[in-house]
């Protein structure tokens, strides 16, 4: 039962690798994920984050969205992935923030409405949330495409398992 376990996480976090040459898109979305405590981004927000920026960058698409709202009563996340990617070199002009959403749903959904149903957008999470954060905005988007972060390997495990509870049910 456990290899079966395991060998779901890795089929799950194998997902979400975004093909070269795909774009450009209208915007690039990177959904939030904790916050530290006293404010700042943990090091898997920051690593989506700059995933995010280097996109933006390598000119995929003219916007980041960052979307994710304040959780146990820390700051929010989309604003602390703003600072984050200010510092970054990311202009204001470039940052629509989406500070209200307190789960995938709510991400696809805001964003779906601060971009618009005909949006091409990009988004980026980690890899083992790929799937589910591309079945959740395909619901919201004309067309949706994905960037997976690989985390430490506590963390992908943890998260893979939490994906594999949470696909059926929300997936």
């Amino acid at each position: 039962m456990l290899s079966l376990l395991l060998l779901g996480a890795w089929r799950i976090e194998s997902r979400g690798r975004i093909p070269p040459g795909d774009g450009p898109f209208d915007a690039i979305v990177v959904l939030g994920c904790a916050t530290r405590p006293g404010g700042g981004c943990s090091p898997a927000l920051r690593a989506r984050v700059e995933a995010g920026v280097a996109l933006w960058r390598a000119g995929r698409a003219p916007r980041l969205l960052m979307t994710g709202g304040a959780i146990h009563g820390r700051p929010s996340e989309a604003g602390e992935m703003a600072q984050l990617a200010r510092s970054l070199g990311v202009p204001g002009e470039a940052l629509i923030l989406e500070d209200q959403a307190r789960s995938t749903r709510d991400n696809g959904a805001k964003s779906e409405q601060l971009l618009g149903s005909e949006a091409r957008v990009l988004i980026v999470t980690d890899a083992y949330h790929q799937l589910r954060a591309r079945r959740v905005f395909r619901r919201h988007f004309a067309e949706v495409h994905g960037l997976g972060v690989i985390g430490g390997r506590w963390a992908r495990l943890r998260g893979s398992l939490r994906e594999l509870i949470l696909l059926p049910l929300q997936g």
